[in-house]
């Protein structure tokens, strides 16, 4: 509903107020009970021929009062007060014989609306109270005479409040449904960022740890002959420029993943996943780190988000040999069956293997793979260090299971790419 500029800050501030109370209200029920009060009021003094007398300046006066308060400071008079003022309205009004009106009579209609809109502000039991001394008035003037119709009018208030209670209950239920939605919204937001900061730790600590073995080897090549001449030196120029050029792809990523997680609708290229695994090995091949790649079953079968998290725990562990045991082997090893995908990366163990847990790497895996379903387990075997995930996969991603396949693996074996 469009309303005047000048109007807008008041009535922004009727629905802070009803907010502030726990009630999700529009700006027009308050303005609407209020007019129907005002209205029926003046209404029910013409009935009675008293419109132009000086009860209808106490009766304005009486029911104009508490609106005015809130509009002007912002705030809801105590409720006991503001039914005191209405009722005291109303009693003026009953006050004043009427020539026969019966039903039609339009003073039950204001107590009727200071049942609801009782109701409504402050529930049920408060609504009764105020209820009660409606009734307790229709009574009252009944009884003397003024009012006709008692059981149409006693109808009326009971039905005010009972329209009360249930503008009581949905405001409720709405301010529920808005603090859940900010609540989670506040969730989602939190997780966002642990997931921002997941994708930048994985970016930047793989692509530091390839850079820095390209560096150190051509370091160590650089001092370690004093007369480079030749191959010698075309070994570290490419060495120093697979470690510019990691560099420049790790900045590119970064910018990409920032980019792509700030902007919505846009055509961004596509996370790594499982196909992806064997690049991430023949780069850490060609920084010098021994590793091995091999897969067990159909690769193809896993969802983006699975590929995903694979790619990332992959990415991390071999980071960290290349950054706790520099110069270890290292075995990546996938096998898929058919309810679940098992992931091993075995490295050689060094005085630096354990970690000092300053870090947060395994940390990060283990969330990974937590919110896939799984778990990961990063701890020493034998003569070796073992990151192994065991993830389940979806009973709709399984597909039909076929013997004649399952046969023809198990008699391939492995797909592998050898160590170098």
């Amino acid at each position: 509903m469009r309303v005047p500029t000048m109007v807008t800050p008041v009535l922004a501030r009727i629905e802070r107020v009803s907010e502030e109370h726990g009630l999700a209200y529009p700006w027009w029920i308050p303005i609407a009970s209020w007019s129907g009060q005002l209205g029926a009021a003046l209404a029910a003094l013409a009935q009675r021929k008293e419109l132009a007398s000086g009860w209808t300046v106490l009766v304005v006066a009486l029911l104009v009062t508490p609106a005015a308060i809130q509009l002007l400071n912002g705030r809801w008079i105590s409720w006991w007060l503001e039914a005191l003022l209405a009722l005291g309205a109303v009693g003026v009004i009953l006050s004043l014989p009427q020539d026969g009106l019966g039903a039609a009579d339009l003073a039950p209609f204001v107590l009727c609306l200071i049942a609801a809109e009782s109701t409504a502000r402050e529930g049920y039991r408060r609504g009764l109270v105020v209820t009660g001394a409606a009734v307790a008035m229709v009574l009252v003037a009944w009884s003397a005479g003024h009012v006709g119709a008692v059981a149409v009018n006693l109808l009326v208030v009971i039905l005010g409040a009972d329209i009360g209670y249930m503008f009581h209950w949905q405001a409720r239920a709405l301010a529920a449904e808005r603090e859940a939605r900010a609540s989670e919204h506040t969730r989602a937001t939190l997780a966002e960022r642990d997931r921002i900061a997941r994708e930048i730790h994985d970016l930047v600590a793989h692509s530091l740890s390839v850079t820095m073995l390209q560096i150190t080897g051509a370091r160590r090549m650089l001092t370690d002959s004093a007369d480079l001449k030749g191959d010698d030196v075309e070994e570290a120029i490419d060495a120093l420029r697979d470690a510019e050029r990691v560099g420049r792809q790790a900045m590119h990523d970064i910018r990409q993943t920032v980019s792509d997680m700030a902007t919505e609708g846009d055509q961004t290229r596509p996370l790594p996943g499982a196909d992806d695994l064997p690049s991430l090995v023949q780069r850490v091949r060609n920084a010098g780190l021994n590793a091995g790649y091999q897969v067990h079953g159909d690769i193809g079968r896993l969802p983006p988000a699975l590929g995903l998290g694979l790619y990332r725990v992959v990415q991390e562990s071999l980071t960290n040999v290349t950054k706790h045991a520099p110069g270890a082997a290292a075995n990546v090893s996938i096998a898929v069956g058919r309810s679940d995908v098992r992931l091993t990366v075995r490295s050689t163990r060094t005085d630096r293997t354990e970690p000092d847990g300053s870090g947060s790497g395994i940390t990060g895996m283990e969330a990974r793979i937590a919110q896939l379903g799984g778990q990961l387990s990063s701890r020493p075997v034998g003569e070796e260090w073992v990151v192994e995930a065991l993830v389940p996969l979806e009973a709709d991603e399984k597909g039909p299971h076929c013997v004649v396949s399952s046969k023809i693996q198990s008699m391939t074996g492995p797909t592998e790419q050898p160590a170098t």
